[in-house]
């Protein structure tokens, strides 16, 4: 079988959902032909990348909002037409679904959707959100069927009449070895932010946190991601600059965020909101409590104590901390209960059949 995938192909584009697609990729190219189509690059290509090829697309962003990304997908319907793939495997709504759904349509292809977060499936009384809802409306109309992370995903797809094929939660290959996070006295404690420093991910408040800490010499505060140039990014960059207690690292590969998940105590979120954020899932399978201002996909952290959720409340993070890190018998509970309950609910080896069982269907 041929499939195709349609995501930023990883690491060339870096983030959660195309990190996710690759690790799938991976597993079903051992007994399928895949294939990636890759938008958001320099050039257009043909590249042979682990075994798996790519074809890296550009786009004229400004062209292709004014004509509504057909000049794009004119060259996505050239390389369909010519690798008539079995089945096509979107990670995102975006807006190219709405072309890709009238293809699939009119050549009777599957096509599976894969929802990597609540945004896209709420329809703002704005311009844009008007757009967009009448875009979503097209595509529910075709045959595509839809994957979710999360059930708040699922009851927000229930609402235009919708039931997924398949909710599944995303997955991460298993550590090398059983990670050991006992937490003790006396030695230094750091704590980590990952993400890119969009308005979203609400860095700020981090830095708000690490400053209210400031005292704190054994506290070190750490931060992996992307920080773009421009008005807000030169801003956190010139904050983190004058704050001792602070390390920013930049934008790394997996194996170094993993790396250093494990050499951290608490993996802390304060974005506005998350899909289902990777971090939280490489934090536990690493036994790594997470303390999140907003984000509880499915109450899971909740109902099996693997970390605290803050309900928007910062002065609730930082007290969260500050306790974690100063009572070792409730840290090391919650690092074991992570750890146990990652490797159940997301190994990649425990859970790959139901991807496979779904698109084989």
């Amino acid at each position: 079988m041929k499939i195709c995938f349609f995501i930023g192909y990883y690491p060339l584009l870096k983030g959660g959902a195309e990190y996710q697609a690759k690790l799938l990729a991976t597993e079903l190219n051992k007994e399928n032909e895949v294939f990636f189509i890759s938008v958001g690059h320099d050039t257009d290509e043909i590249l042979d990348l682990d075994g798996i090829k790519v074809y890296t697309l550009k786009i004229n962003r400004i062209l292709d909002r004014a004509f509504l990304y057909y000049p794009t997908f004119r060259k996505i319907q050239n390389i369909l037409n010519r690798e008539e793939p079995s089945l096509i495997y979107q990670r995102v709504l975006d807006s190219f679904s709405f072309h890709l759904s009238k293809y699939v349509y009119e050549y009777k292809i599957p096509y599976y959707l894969h929802i990597a977060d609540e945004y896209s499936l709420r329809f703002p009384s704005t311009l844009s959100g008007r757009v967009r809802y009448f875009f979503f409306k097209s595509i529910i109309k075709t045959q595509v069927q839809f994957i979710v992370q999360t059930d708040n995903q699922k009851e927000l797809l229930s609402y235009y009449g919708i039931k997924p094929i398949l909710k599944i939660y995303n997955l991460h290959p298993d550590p090398d070895s059983k990670p050991s996070k006992e937490s003790k006295d006396c030695v230094d404690k750091s704590i980590l932010w990952i993400g890119s420093a969009r308005m979203v991910k609400r860095m700020e408040k981090y830095l708000d946190i690490a400053n209210s800490y400031k005292d704190f010499k054994s506290f070190k505060f750490y931060i992996i991601g992307r920080i773009e140039q421009g008005k807000y990014g030169d801003t956190l960059i010139n904050r983190i600059k004058q704050m001792s207690n602070v390390i920013y690292l930049g934008e790394n590969e997996n194996d170094y965020v993993n790396n250093m998940i494990v050499k951290s105590d608490i993996l802390v979120n304060t974005s506005d909101s998350e899909g289902f954020s990777n971090t939280f899932i490489q934090a536990w399978l690493r036994g790594v409590p997470v303390v999140s201002l907003n984000s509880n996909p499915d109450g899971l952290m909740d109902k099996y104590e693997l970390g605290y959720h803050c309900n928007g409340d910062m002065s609730m993070v930082t007290k969260c901390v500050y306790d974690l890190l100063h009572d070792n018998f409730t840290y090391n509970r919650i690092s074991n209960n992570s750890y146990l309950i990652a490797k159940q609910l997301f190994s990649l080896d425990n859970n790959i059949s139901q991807f496979k069982e779904i698109l084989n269907h």
